[in-house]
């Protein structure tokens, strides 16, 4: 191809194919804006045009999913980027059988994102779109109050509805939930594609850790459900990437997941690093924590390297997880202009 642009640079990576040089993008919360769509919208157009993204991942407020059945945040108390919570719709295990799909269908929280994405979306109609698209384990977590990531307590919870708990107490009023969860999810993806939302950016958040969730408990009461949204994004035309985070995160598990492409931290400990010659095609290159650090330096030899090794391969240049969304930082400036440093193919 003599003219590669965004979309068919994009395509043709999540295709495996070599396009001229690796999709580069970042992604991180816009605290306040996440809370109104309108300004959620114009944070996200703003940050991809100061940087000229090859794609965009919309990074939504944490907590949207879980104020669908009913939670409660003070977004006036922040940590990280977690709002402190005031009500939790599951308190104790009993309370997984209260989760039912009917008011969830038409809530609020829903219908903003998608609000959100369509309004991206007539301001950049030819970058492709991505939406964090949460697994449903991640939202009953969310939704009792438990953490998604290791030492990731939230704030304000006073839930003993732990996963183990509920997995010991009522394992079929589990796997009911989870199945209404996803039964809103597949909903929530049509009216997504109906807005022109390219790709889901399917988040596992830390579920694979053998700490957070036993792989037999993984395997159980996660696969099941992310298999049955993939494939509804599959029906529906949509991408797929798929996010495991943190350590531990078993990118080798999800190869047969069918995701377009994983994101992992391949910096992290117990983590595969990248490999060419694996069959999953990889989004990241860059630490999260350089570009926290403001290391340029670190963030150009990354990002190189990464360009480097996958040049007769196809890579989603990105950085490992959220970073920073400053207008004007000297490390993604180095992110954007390292993915034009190789040029992979005419």
């Amino acid at each position: 191809m003599s003219y590669w642009d965004k979309l068919s640079r994009f395509e043709a990576i999540l295709d495996g194919q070599l396009a001229d040089r690796p999709a580069v993008a970042a992604w991180g919360h816009f605290i306040p804006a996440e809370q109104d769509p309108r300004e959620l919208a114009a944070a996200t157009v703003a940050f991809t045009r100061a940087y000229d993204w090859d794609w965009i991942k919309l990074n939504p407020r944490n907590t949207y999913y879980a104020e669908a059945w009913g939670n409660t945040y003070d977004y006036a108390a922040y940590r990280g980027a977690q709002p402190r919570q005031l009500h939790g719709a599951i308190n104790e295990p009993a309370d997984v059988w209260k989760i039912e799909r009917w008011s969830a269908l038409t809530a609020a929280p829903f219908a903003d994102q998608v609000e959100a994405a369509r309004l991206i979306h007539q301001e950049l109609p030819e970058t492709p779109l991505a939406q964090t698209v949460f697994s449903p384990l991640t939202v009953l977590l969310n939704l009792a109050g438990q953490p998604r990531h290791l030492g990731g307590n939230i704030p304000g919870s006073t839930s003993t509805a732990t996963l183990k708990a509920i997995i010991s107490e009522t394992p079929s009023g589990l796997s009911r939930a989870l199945g209404e969860i996803t039964a809103v999810l597949n909903s929530y993806l049509l009216d997504l594609a109906r807005v022109g939302v390219h790709t889901i950016y399917y988040a596992l958040t830390s579920t694979a850790h053998d700490e957070l969730v036993s792989a037999r408990d993984f395997a159980t009461f996660s696969t099941p459900y992310d298999l049955a949204i993939i494939d509804t994004a599959r029906q529906l035309g949509l991408r797929v990437i798929l996010h495991t985070c943190g350590a531990q995160s078993h990118p080798e598990r999800f190869t047969a997941y069918g995701a377009d492409a994983v994101s992992w931290d391949h910096f992290a400990t117990k983590n595969p690093p990248l490999d060419p010659n694996d069959p999953i095609i990889p989004v990241g290159g860059v630490s999260t924590e350089s570009l926290a650090a403001k290391d340029v330096e670190a963030v150009t030899r990354q990002a190189l390297a990464a360009a480097d090794a996958f040049r007769y391969h196809p890579l989603l240049l990105a950085p490992t997880c959220g970073t920073n969304t400053d207008l004007n930082s000297p490390g993604l400036a180095a992110l954007r202009a390292a993915a034009e440093e190789l040029v992979t193919a005419a």
